[in-house]
């Protein structure tokens, strides 16, 4: 990354290429590491700001994710690169390890496996989400928010774009209520 901020598209693709190939149980932890803490393509603050961001709208957080960072670190060229390097090496290898499963996947020991791996990759974006909510500011209002919106999903089953938008409109609200400083 030189001085502006900008970072060439092939880093992009190397960088994403990296992060998919490594990103085992998912990629949103390593990428948040990555460009946060040892590349410091940007802060915390504003690897939150596009996850976000990247969370509503329609398709994989992750594209989403590499879409706008390449974009704002590289133009249209950088958004390409990213997204090329996010999905099509680690395509490839889910092809090659479809075709193996389809040869091996009944055997017990594989099965083992893919359940121990699945229990991976929930501590993994777990400890993604620890990570992230220490560079938040703590205030009443974001937890309350955090809280509402973790009842409204993930304990009453409601549907997530019916409660992002709720919670939208009261922030909205709050927002307008609340006395400026």
């Amino acid at each position: 990354m030189d001085d502006s901020g900008k970072v060439s598209p092939l880093s992009l693709l190397v960088l994403f290429t990296r992060l998919a190939l490594i990103g085992f149980g998912g990629v949103l932890p390593w990428a948040r590491r990555s460009l946060v803490e040892t590349r410091k393509i940007m802060t915390a603050e504003e690897f939150a700001e596009v996850l976000a961001l990247a969370q509503l709208i329609p398709g994989p957080t992750i594209c989403n994710l590499a879409i706008i960072i390449g974009h704002r670190r590289s133009g249209v060229a950088g958004a390409c690169a990213a997204l090329c390097g996010l999905v099509v090496p680690p395509s490839a290898v889910v092809l090659a390890l479809g075709y193996g499963y389809g040869r091996v996947g009944d055997i017990p020991l594989i099965q083992d496996a893919l359940r121990g791996m699945s229990v991976v990759s929930a501590a993994l974006i777990a400890a993604m989400a620890v990570q992230m909510a220490r560079a938040l500011p703590i205030a009443i209002g974001p937890l309350l928010f955090a809280s509402a919106m973790f009842a409204g999903v993930g304990l009453l089953h409601w549907p997530l774009l019916a409660v992002m938008a709720g919670l939208f409109v009261l922030s909205l609200a709050v927002g307008s209520w609340r006395p400026k400083s």
